[in-house]
């Protein structure tokens, strides 16, 4: 059987461009579409070589009455009956940016249209794809049965936003294109076979020597402007990880190898979070039905733990509140009524205030045997957090943010009643302030009384902030809430401070940026935010999860850069206690990178996300398969800690020089309609976060939107958008990671010739000396890591196969130039294993002053040392 095909425009007959148009919003949010009116660009695909359809320009703001850019091939008005097709291919080339192909339908009213992603880059490539593939991802759903398409229309999706995309050569055709699942080749691949940190110790892999030991002998920590700055003036930039749940609980043997293999990563903190969740054996409570006494044994290993990793220079955050449990004997009133973790209810119930303080008190005045120290007196636990991921201003209509309990509603509306009370004396005067100015909106309800609290509450601003009600009751309700979590911060500060513990204080740390939760959290010590790239969606196991396989370096605002930064409030020290580009994205390996080069210039601290979630693996020396988080089963994200925490401590990358992002007055604060506007680029140039000032025209967005290579302020560091690629050039650390389309990459000191489309390559002078003098070099090279036999589905998204232990490294062949400006007479080169042992001669070639690195797929190997005579 033939396949039959539609041929809906080759672009090459100019005298019948009827087909094609082009349309976009015109409504001042900064949308540009080029051309208006459409013609067909010349230069075509190779299906069609003179013409293609090209649009190119900027799309504007996410936000109402929204902004669109349409490249539309027109079918019909009434719709043409597509269901006898089974696939659409067509030709795409662009900027490198996502863009979406949409089945426009008659029947669709709410513009949800069926539609797939594909990714346009610098040259032109057949895009095949199933039509059954196409899905509805919001909106009215309704069956996928394209019998009434009127159009097949191409659009960007990254708002403000430069964007350029050609399309040439649309065709529809009877044939089923099976999209195969994706199986990894293993000719190129080696197993992971674990770490000895006994071997590994004072090798080319040991940063421990960048670590200032022991910890806390520079007295209490304080915050200074943008600084950590201890009691002796010493500055210092957190770079660490989460050890969470039983894993905070391991033996005292594994405690040992914990913080050893830790240090030699160049770890210099540890956030120790979810010790009080009711999944994990053990917690601090010892799983048996309290929370209000601590588990000895737990309590022994933990005290341990903590004193093996300040032995080595590794300081604490603790945070108070993360997954506790209710239970009868704690004598709550209403347990049942209670999710893990008391979210929302912690921040405004007494009872449960009262037994936070209570569990604060009790944890910093215990003394820990093995550093004969309270945690209170303790200078090494220097940062504290009061509650995490939790804000009144995020309250969700069902699921773990919602108060759908009736007591807590109580409790919560009695405490709404008595502000009311002290602002408005009256009902009369609450129902005349809280009158819709604006039809369709409500104000206060015939049934809702101030003298038997019955006013309702509970508004959800973390999602929606347009609501029903009428403004000044928005308003009101959004200060209430401001009250009632400062009313909490500041009593908890008080337990913490009451104990004579003196480190900085936070508030919490959930992932929104609506303005008024950090200005809440601005009157604390510092701020602390959380961002994920690829975060999984749908469960907790590889095989149940689906995820974002796109590559963080390809993002316009490079991912987490871009979400942090409009997080971050200007004046005050700012940590990110959980980021993490989480498995099982093949492109995870560069968020390392980018996260420690931008956060050196952004003046950020981080804690990666996780270490290990269990006791049961912590062995460093044992391998297993990966998981979604846990970077100790990762052999790539702990083979980049090295170069990168060398990068961080030596402080090779320069802090930016200046500031620029956006001001937010007091008044916008309060106000649940406003948003953070920062362009999603400015990070990447200077040094971007929010300001609380009423000076509304000194402080502004230094960005030109129209750049797609962009050089930072100090020159260390470079992003080419088109091609998306992220590179470091300081004197000690040169670095790139990203696709590079087989062309050479040129860093200062460095020419690299990949033959991996995708790569993370590191070079680093171990003599503390520029590359171009050093006599003693890391390269540390890296691509993908799967589990054995792991497949992918078609979808790219999700895994077909999850495969098991051991994991395999894939890897990185090539060759490295190194430019220096020193004959080197004996230059010697070894292959090093994940412990740093030397194995087998790497192949490397010297001439005059440079050498040349050649990179086998035979080594086996992810890291080189290299040594100049």
């Amino acid at each position: 059987m033939h396949s039959e095909e539609l041929l809906i425009h080759d672009c090459e007959n100019v005298q019948k461009p009827r087909r094609i148009s082009v349309a976009f919003n015109d409504n001042g949010l900064g949308t540009v579409c080029k051309p208006h009116p459409f013609t067909v660009s010349p230069g075509g695909s190779t299906a069609s070589a003179n013409n293609a359809a090209r649009v190119h320009g900027i799309l504007g703001k996410s936000v109402a009455p929204w902004s669109w850019v349409q490249l539309q091939f027109n079918l019909h008005n009434n719709g043409l009956d597509l269901q006898k097709y089974k696939s659409i291919r067509f030709y795409a080339k662009g900027d490198g940016g996502t863009y979406t192909v949409n089945l426009v339908r008659k029947a669709v009213s709410d513009y949800s249209y069926h539609h797939r992603r594909f990714e346009a880059g610098p040259a032109w490539s057949l895009i095949e794809l199933p039509l059954s593939s196409f899905k509805q991802t919001w909106g009215k759903r309704l069956p996928s049965e394209f019998n009434d398409v009127q159009r097949i229309q191409f659009s960007p999706t990254a708002h403000e936003e430069s964007f350029d995309l050609w399309i040439d050569h649309v065709v529809l055709s009877t044939e089923a294109i099976q999209q195969k699942h994706y199986d990894y080749s293993d000719s190129n691949w080696f197993p992971y076979t674990g770490i000895d940190v006994n071997k590994r110790r004072n090798t080319a892999l040991d940063m421990s020597k960048h670590l200032d030991a022991p910890a806390g002998k520079h007295g209490w920590l304080s915050c200074k402007g943008e600084d950590f700055v201890f009691e002796n003036g010493k500055k210092i930039r957190f770079w660490g990880v989460n050890i969470v749940a039983s894993a905070n609980f391991p033996t005292h043997e594994e405690a040992d190898k914990i913080a050893e293999c830790l240090a030699q990563m160049g770890v210099n903190m540890t956030r120790h979070h979810h010790m009080d969740a009711p999944w994990t054996n053990k917690n601090i409570f010892g799983n048996n039905g309290q929370t209000r006494a601590f588990d000895a044994e737990a309590m022994d290993r933990f005290d341990y733990l903590i004193a093996a990793l300040q032995k080595r220079g590794i300081y604490q955050y603790f945070d108070f509140l993360v997954n506790r449990k209710a239970y009868e004997k704690d004598d709550i009133q209403n347990i049942n009524g209670l999710g893990n973790g008391w979210k929302i209810e912690g921040i405004f119930d007494p009872t449960l205030i009262k037994l936070q303080e209570e569990f604060i008190i009790k944890f910093l005045k215990h003394k820990n045997p093995y550093t004969n120290k309270t945690y209170a007196e303790d200078t090494a636990c220097c940062l504290m957090e009061i509650i995490n991921e939790d804000s009144l201003f995020y309250i969700q209509k069902s699921g773990g943010f919602a108060i759908e309990d009736d007591y807590y509603k109580n409790v919560l509306n009695q405490q709404f009643a008595k502000w009311l009370q002290e602002r408005y004396i009256s009902q009369e005067q609450i129902t005349k302030a809280w009158a819709p100015k604006q039809p369709n909106k409500q104000g206060l309800l015939k049934d809702e009384q101030l003298a038997n609290a019955s006013i309702n509450s509970i508004i959800t601003f973390g999602h929606s902030p347009q609501n029903n009600w009428s403004k000044q009751r928005n308003l009101d309700t959004y200060a209430f809430y401001y009250d009632r979590t400062m009313y909490y911060y500041k009593r908890l500060s008080k337990a913490i401070r009451d104990t004579g513990c003196k480190a900085p204080i936070a508030g919490s740390n959930h992932w929104t940026d609506q303005p008024i939760d950090l200005y809440a959290n601005a009157q604390l010590d510092f701020i602390d935010r959380h961002s994920y790239w690829a975060h999984p969606q749908g469960g907790w196991s590889l095989d149940k999860i689906t995820h974002k396989p796109e590559a963080m370096v390809k993002d316009r605002g490079l991912g987490l850069i871009y979400a942090l930064a409009r997080r971050r409030v200007l004046g005050k020290p700012y940590i990110i206690t959980e980021w993490q580009a989480a498995a099982p994205n093949d492109y995870r390996v560069d968020a390392q990178l980018i996260m420690g080069a931008m956060g050196s210039f952004q003046n950020w601290s981080a804690i990666q996300f996780a270490f290990s979630h269990s006791n049961e693996n912590v062995s460093v020396s044992e391998v297993k398969s990966l998981g979604i988080f846990d970077v100790i089963n990762d052999p790539n994200m702990m083979a980049v800690w090295h170069p990168v925490s060398l990068m961080m401590h030596r402080q090779d990358v320069s802090p930016a020089i200046s500031h620029s992002g956006t001001d937010i007055s007091k008044a916008k604060c309060f106000d649940p309609t406003y948003k953070i506007n920062i362009h999603r680029k400015a990070a990447l140039n200077d040094s971007i976060g929010i300001r609380f000032s009423d000076d509304m025209a000194v402080f502004a967005d230094s960005y030109s939107k129209q750049r797609e290579h962009i050089v930072n302020s100090t020159g260390q560091l470079q992003v080419d958008q088109l091609h998306g690629q992220f590179m470091v050039n300081t004197s000690q650390t040169q670095a790139f990671c990203g696709f590079h389309y087989k062309k050479m990459i040129q860093l200062d000191n460095a020419w690299l010739k990949l033959d991996n489309p995708y790569a993370c390559v590191i070079i680093s002078s171990l003599d503390d000396k520029a590359i171009e003098h050093s006599k003693h070099l890391l390269i540390t090279c890296l691509g993908r890591s799967i589990n054995s036999g792991m497949i992918r589905d078609a979808s790219l998204n999700r895994l077909k196969v999850v495969g098991k232990a051991p994991v395999l490294i894939e890897s990185i062949s090539g060759s490295i130039k190194i430019l220096q400006q020193q004959a080197a007479t004996n230059v010697q080169a070894w292959c090093l294993n994940h412990s740093g042992q030397r194995q087998q001669a790497a192949k490397i070639t010297a001439k005059d002053q440079d050498f040349i690195l050649q990179l086998q797929s035979t080594d086996r190997c992810s890291f080189y040392e290299i040594i100049i005579k």
